[in-house]
This record gives structure tokens, C-alpha cells and sequence, in this order.
């Protein structure tokens, strides 16, 4: 089996759509291409910039999106003044379809890994080109004609930016956006049109991108427009974003497509993810004091692993969250798999403060993936459903049969999908008990807080396995005793397994005074088949 090309996201200081690109940047992904790729986008009045910068004692790549101010007030949103200098002229207009900026871009960007200049806080590595301010006239996300509804106004921005430190504006639903540092204000917020998710489709699907950019970068705005629906009771189609959170969320969204894409990337897995929050992290923003982690983060995160991190800022970003959601399977969230590492990527986010503990990084792990880690747990047309659990073991010689009965029923309420008891002989010759717990990688803290708190061991052996399961439904039999509900077992969609339910049957039993193996027979021979 031929070894697949990987990368693993390693969201130990959380995740943001724009610290992403950053660490995909910092791998040796190249800015010009991105650029170049992005102009495939009907998408006007903005400049990327990298930079190499220290967090701590790391240096990573931070990545920027700006997007127009009002015209002769070019510094207002973020944007270099036209009279600086500093910005190179431009080398002309690109030829073809146009492009955000409408010049070729270079940019000699440099591998975190080998990167050997002087260690100041920001080293510049690529600044836009000088531009006159009428170039901002429009932001334009319309892959057609404009219209009303698609030319979005390049006066004061509406980002809401919530003092988070992370990166630029992730707008999501109605500007709430929950990202960081933006070089926009509030300014007149409610002035501004917003852009719909499904505005936001039509220009990606109508674009010149690559299937594959396209498929996985309308996942990840789908998912978001989901999330944002389910917080406001809207369907996704409506959910609007403010023009520079559009722009903003675009940029990071496609940009990390294409550069997975352009770095020849066929998986991505990712490590549990901290989110922020903890001690009660607060924002404000245009809806007043919210909590962090956001509630668009949260609801993106259901049912994948998230770690602890000590800083009550926001680390996980809803776009941040949607990227996660849209390009690793459930079954990749784990921690680092048996590859072949060959370059690490750092990207970094804007807050820099030394009084918190944790680098504001993104580090990704790009390399090859071993045929061996695979075939650990082959994907399978017979294994359709499963994905990874988390198998805890415990030994446990001097523990009654009534605290191991009780440590069990708390390890099912704390969200284990299974537990059990094996007979092992212990060293000194000593007749004791494996306790093994399954459960969800997310249940895990829970699981073994149980065990430490309910049994007598002193330590817990942990693995992430892959197991494969058939598909489950639950169906009625009726028996001449009464209505008994069966588990049914699909594979490929053939039935292979039908269990009826034990209390069901055996109220059935009780109340007719029949032998409850009769009816759990009647139960498996007759139950009542879904028309296929």
C-alpha cells in the first residue's frame, strides 16, 4: 500500500481559519499561488500579507487578510497608507481573469524549519503592492453582474471585532465575529448590507476553482451557516454574514483549501482541540456579553475531543471550527498517528502576551502516513459505520464485588458505551480484575475521573482504537403477547442480526405467565420489516 500524503493539526492553542493558512504558509506553501489560485474568485478590495513573527519563543507565520476602508482614509481599516513607501510599486496588471488585486505577486518565502534571520518580533515577508485607494471602490463577491444585493460598500467595516486576540475577523451569523484583532472597527455596523450563505455558494460553485477546493470549502461555509442557523432559528440559506466577514471568512476558507490542495495534502487528522474559556472568558460584541468558547464554536465541536487549555481568551474560532469540521473525518480526531514527519508548520495568531502560559500557535505535521497505521483499521464496504473509541483499562486486586457492581453503573452514566470485568492473576500470585471501559474519545476525562474516584487503582492505561459497526435501527415485532421492539443489524443493508429487547420481553412474560423464551422467539421470527 502506498504511503499517503498527511497532515496533522496539533490545535494546542486552538484554531482560526486565518492561523491555518499561516502553518500551511510556514510548511512552504507558496504566497503567489495562493494569490493566484484565489483569483479564480470573483472577490475585489483586499490584500493577504505574511510575516514571519515570535510568539514566545517560536516563531510562526502570521497570516493577514485587509480588506478596503473608505476611500481617503486608507488607514482606517487596518490599511497601510498609499504614501508608504515601504510597500514596493506594482509590477502591473496580471493578464487573464481578474484577480483580487489585479497584480502578480511574489513573495521568497522561507520554511519555518530554515528559517535563520534575525530574531526581531515581526520579520516582514511579504507586503502588498502600492495601490491607489480607487482600487477599493468595490468589494465585489457577485460571480456575475452586479447588483444591489452583491456589490458590498467599501466604507467603515461591519466586523464586530470582540477584543479577541487570535487573528482577523471570522464574521460569522449577522457579524458576530468571533475572531480576533481585526484591523477594522465597529463603526456604523447596521449600515451594512449582509452577504448570504447562499450568495456565498453561488460565488464559489460559479468559480475556477478545482472540484476538490470547491467541494471541501462549501463544507466548511455550510457547516458554519448551520451552526449559526440552529443559534438564530434561521435556515442556513439566510444566514448572513457582514461584507468584511464574508471577504474575511472566504479568504480563510478557500485559502486553506487550496493550499491542502497545492501541498499535494490527501488526509487531514487533528489532536483534541482547546477551545478557550476556561476560568469564564467573556466577549463583547454588537449582541452584548457573550461566553466563550463561542456559541457557534461550541456547536460545530459536539462530539469531537477538546483538551484543557488555562486562558479564559478565545482560542477556538467558529471558522476555525468549521475548517476542522469540513476537512478531518470523526474517526481522524486523535493523537499523532505512525508517519513519517517532514516538516512542521507554525501559524501564528496576533495576541502576543507573555503573562499567558500557551504560544498563540497553530502547529501542523505534514509527512507521510505509514500503510502500517492504516491497516490498523482498513476502511471496508462490510464496515460501514464505527469510527475511534477510547479503550481504558485498570488492574485491581483489593476491590468488594459491590464497589466494582457500583464503579460499572457510574462508568455507563458517565457516557461509556461499554464496560466489563475479566478474571487475571496479578503479581504475588493475587486473583484480580481488569476493569476495561469503551467510550468516545470526548468521554474520555469523564471515564477516567470515574475510575479513579469509584475504584482503588492508582493508574489507568489508555489507546484510540478503531473498531467497524453494522448500521443500527429499531423496529417493532408483534408478538400474540403484545408489541416488542428488535434491534436490527444492516450489512450493506441486509439484515444479519435482529435482538429483540430483553424487558420487553420479559414484562410480556410476566404478564401473560408465558416462559420468556417463548417470547423473545415469536419476537426474533416475526418483527415487523421496514419496506425497503
Amino acid at each position: 500500500m502506498a504511503a499517503k500524503r498527511m497532515l496533522y493539526i496539533d490545535p494546542f492553542s486552538g484554531i482560526a481559519g486565518d492561523m491555518l493558512v499561516g502553518a500551511l504558509l510556514d510548511l512552504g506553501l507558496d504566497l503567489a499561488q495562493l494569490q493566484h489560485e484565489l483569483g479564480k474568485l470573483d472577490v475585489r478590495g483586499y490584500r493577504l500579507s505574511a510575516r514571519k513573527v515570535m510568539r514566545g519563543m517560536i516563531a510562526g507565520t502570521k497570516f493577514d487578510v485587509f480588506v478596503a476602508a473608505t476611500p481617503g482614509a486608507p488607514g482606517d481599516a487596518g490599511l497601510p497608507d498609499p504614501s508608504d513607501e515601504t510597500h514596493p510599486p506594482a509590477d502591473g496588471p496580471r493578464s487573464g481573469r481578474s484577480a483580487p488585486f489585479g497584480h502578480e505577486l511574489t513573495m521568497p518565502h522561507r520554511e519555518a524549519s530554515t528559517y535563520d534571520g534575525p530574531r526581531t518580533e515581526e520579520e516582514t515577508l511579504y507586503k502588498a503592492p502600492k495601490v491607489d485607494p480607487s482600487v477599493f471602490a468595490e468589494t465585489q463577491l457577485s460571480a456575475g453582474p452586479a447588483t444591489d444585493e452583491t456589490v458590498l460598500s467599501s466604507g467603515r467595516c461591519a466586523a464586530h471585532d470582540h477584543g479577541h486576540d487570535h487573528d482577523h475577523s471570522h464574521d460569522h451569523a449577522h457579524g458576530h465575529s468571533h475572531d480576533h484583532d481585526h484591523a477594522h472597527s465597529h463603526g456604523e455596523a447596521e449600515a451594512h448590507a449582509h452577504v448570504t450563505y447562499a450568495q456565498i455558494r453561488e460565488l464559489i460553485e460559479r468559480s475556477g476553482l478545482t472540484p476538490r477546493v470547491k467541494e471541501r470549502s462549501l463544507r466548511a461555509f455550510e457547516l458554519l451557516a448551520e451552526s449559526e442557523g440552529r443559534m438564530h432559528h434561521m435556515p442556513p440559506d439566510e444566514v448572513g454574514f457582514h461584507e468584511v466577514g464574508a471577504v474575511d471568512s472566504i479568504v480563510d476558507f478557500v485559502g486553506a483549501c487550496i493550499g491542502l490542495d497545492l501541498l499535494g495534502v490527501e488526509e487531514v487528522r487533528c489532536g483534541p482541540v482547546a477551545l478557550g474559556g476556561e476560568g469564564g472568558g467573556y466577549v463583547d460584541c454588537q449582541h452584548g456579553r457573550l461566553p466563550v468558547p463561542a456559541f457557534a464554536t461550541l456547536e460545530l465541536m459536539k462530539g469531537l475531543p477538546i483538551r484543557p487549555c488555562p486562558v479564559a481568551k478565545e482560542l477556538t474560532t467558529p471558522t476555525g471550527a468549521a475548517l476542522l469540521r469540513a476537512l478531518v473525518r470523526p474517526e481522524h480526531f486523535g493523537p499523532l498517528p505512525s508517519m513519517n514527519v517532514e516538516k512542521l508548520g507554525y501559524g501564528a495568531g496576533t495576541r502576543n502576551d507573555p503573562s499567558i502560559p500557551v504560544p498563540n500557535l497553530l502547529r501542523v505535521a505534514y509527512g507521510t502516513l505509514e500503510a502500517e497505521a492504516e491497516a490498523e483499521a482498513p476502511a471496508s464496504a462490510s464496515a460501514p459505520g464505527g469510527g475511534t473509541v477510547v479503550e481504558c483499562q485498570a488492574n485491581i486486586d483489593d476491590a468488594t464485588p459491590e464497589v466494582l457492581g457500583y464503579a460499572m453503573e457510574r462508568l455507563l452514566e458517565a457516557g461509556a458505551l461499554d464496560a466489563f470485568f475479566t478474571p487475571v492473576q496479578m503479581k504475588k500470585g493475587r486473583p484480580g480484575t481488569l476493569v476495561t471501559v469503551v467510550a468516545p474519545p470526548e468521554k474520555q476525562d469523564a471515564v477516567l475521573a470515574v475510575l479513579f474516584s469509584e475504584t482503588t487503582t492508582f493508574g489507568v492505561r489508555y489507546a484510540y482504537k478503531k473498531r467497524a459497526t453494522l448500521d443500527r435501527e429499531t423496529e417493532r415485532a408483534l408478538t400474540p403477547w403484545g408489541e416488542v421492539r428488535v434491534k436490527i443489524g444492516r450489512l450493506n443493508g441486509e439484515v444479519v442480526s435482529a435482538h429483540p429487547e430483553f424487558e420487553d420481553c420479559r414484562e410480556l412474560a410476566k404478564a401473560h405467565g408465558v416462559p420468556l423464551r417463548d417470547v423473545i422467539g415469536a419476537a426474533a421470527a416475526l418483527y415487523v420489516r421496514r419496506p425497503d
